[in-house]
C-alpha cells in the first residue's frame, strides 16, 4: 500500500462522490389482484412463453444457455414485480431522477424495462395496490395518457435498456442521453443495464 485515506478524506479530495445507501422494500403482491395477474400475463406474452419466440428470446446471454436464463427468470418473475413496485415508490418518495439498474442477464434487464414501463403506463407510476390509483386508472384515462404531453403527466418514467451487445456509438448515445439534465420535476430516467456499465464508467448525474 503506497497511501491510504479515510472515506471522509477521499470525499474532501473529490476522489469519491457523496452517497447514501438505502434498501428497497419488496412490495407485497396478492395472487388474486387482477392487475398483477394482467401484468404476469403480459410478461408471459413478452417472453413468448407458450408462443414460441418472445421479443427477447432470440438474444441469448453469452456464457449461459437459454434454458438457464429462462429458468432463472421464471423463478424470479414475482420478485422482479415486487422490486419494480418498490423502486417506483422510492423514486417518487426521494425524487430520484437518474437511476441505473444492474442485472445478471441481458434478458432480465429487458424484462425489468418491460415491467417498469407496464406499471407506469397502467398506473401512472403509482402503487398498483393503491385503491385510489386503481379507481383513476380507467381505460379512458390510459388512452388519454398515450397522447398527453409529457410535461402534463404527474409522473413520467423514461426507461432505456443497454448491454454490451450494442455498438460503442450506440452505447455512448444512450449514456449521453441518460446523463442529460432533467428540467421537469415530474420526469425520471431509468437505465436497465446488463454486463456493460461497470467499473470506470463515469455517469455523474446517476442517483
Amino acid at each position: 500500500v503506497i497511501a491510504s485515506v479515510s472515506a471522509r478524506e477521499a470525499l474532501a479530495l473529490r476522489r469519491i462522490c457523496p452517497y447514501s445507501v438505502m434498501t428497497i422494500k419488496l412490495e407485497e403482491i396478492k395472487e388474486e389482484d387482477t392487475q398483477i395477474q394482467q401484468l404476469e400475463a403480459s410478461i408471459m406474452e413478452f417472453l413468448g412463453i407458450g408462443q414460441g419466440q418472445g421479443q427477447d428470446a432470440s438474444r441469448e446471454d453469452s456464457g449461459s444457455s437459454s434454458t438457464v436464463v429462462d429458468d432463472f427468470i421464471m423463478e424470479n418473475i414475482k420478485r422482479y414485480i415486487r422490486i419494480a413496485l418498490g423502486l417506483l415508490k422510492v423514486i417518487k418518495q426521494y425524487k430520484m431522477r437518474h437511476i441505473i439498474t444492474f442485472h445478471r442477464f441481458k434478458k432480465c434487464a429487458r424484462l425489468f424495462q418491460f415491467i417498469l414501463e407496464y406499471i407506469t403506463r397502467h398506473g401512472n407510476g403509482t402503487d398498483m395496490h393503491d385503491e385510489q390509483a386503481k379507481a383513476k386508472a380507467t381505460t379512458k384515462d390510459i388512452a388519454k395518457r398515450k397522447i398527453v404531453k409529457k410535461s402534463n403527466l404527474s409522473f413520467y418514467l423514461d426507461v432505456k435498456y443497454i448491454s454490451g451487445e450494442y455498438a460503442k456509438s450506440a452505447r455512448e448515445e444512450i449514456i449521453d442521453e441518460f446523463n442529460t439534465e432533467i428540467t421537469l420535476a415530474n420526469h425520471h430516467k431509468v437505465l436497465c443495464n446488463a454486463k456493460v456499465l461497470q467499473e470506470g464508467v463515469d455517469i455523474p448525474r446517476c442517483d
